[in-house]
Order: structure tokens, then sequence, then C-alpha cells
């Protein structure tokens, strides 16, 4: 397991591949996150919170700002 500091920023890479295991590009994205005071926010790559790696590969950067468990989803 990784250490994570208050300020550190980590990268998510979500991965979109349709049923033949092709990457495919998805009509939206978004990122949910669940940070430990237990806000939930929502990035979007219309919003240009993520960026494109290739077809199917996305990431998102996200600061670190509070101590405790943090909780995300790509869909």
């Amino acid at each position: 397991m990784d250490i994570i500091n208050v300020g550190d920023r980590i990268v998510i890479t979500a991965e979109f591949k349709d049923l033949d295991e092709v990457y495919v590009d998805p009509d939206t994205i978004a990122v949910e996150v669940n940070d430990p005071d237990g806000a939930i926010i929502t990035y979007t790559y219309a919003n240009n919170d993520l960026d494109k790696v290739s077809t199917g590969i996305y990431t998102f950067k996200l600061l670190v700002n509070l101590a405790g468990l943090w909780r995300y989803r790509v869909y």
C-alpha cells in the first residue's frame, strides 16, 4: 500500500472497453469522489476535469487536501 500525504496529488486511471475487449470512448465519463468529511464531488470529462490519454483511457488528478479515507468511482 502506498502512503499518501495531505497535499499529494494522485492519478486515477480509467479504461473503457467493449465486450470484445477493444478500447472505446464512452459518451460521458464522470469521477465521483467522496472525501473524508463526507462531501461528494463529481468531476466530468465534459468540464475538462479528466484528461484523455488515448482511445478509452482517461486520467484524473485528485488533490488530497484532507487526511482520512477517500473513496471514488469512475462511470
